[in-house]
């Protein structure tokens, strides 16, 4: 479902099932949205909400670090990577004198 949320179009999805297959053990499992807890995750994206603060699915819509599956933004948050870091600030940088 389309919304229109502060002038930005936004795409709703509701998840009813979801089949997840973990690699290297030959298994799978069905994991069903009971009770809508997936329903429940839902935040308001950083450029609605008041703290500017990123929600946690932003950071999967971010470049990866190099060497590394984790959101470079992430990394520079919780992590000691000075290449990394160097890196997010060289774009921050760059973000800003657009």
């Amino acid at each position: 479902m389309w919304v229109i949320i502060n002038q930005f179009k936004v795409l709703i999805l509701e998840v009813e099932d979801a089949l997840v297959e973990v690699k290297g053990h030959e298994k799978s499992a069905v994991i069903r949205n009971t009770d809508n807890i997936y329903g429940k995750m839902f935040e308001w994206p950083s450029w609605c909400n008041d703290t500017k603060e990123p929600t946690w699915c932003e950071y999967l819509m971010w470049d990866s670090a190099k060497d590394s599956w984790y959101p470079m933004t992430l990394k520079y948050k919780y992590y000691n990577d000075p290449e990394n870091d160097a890196e997010v600030e060289r774009r921050m940088e760059y973000g800003k004198g657009e």
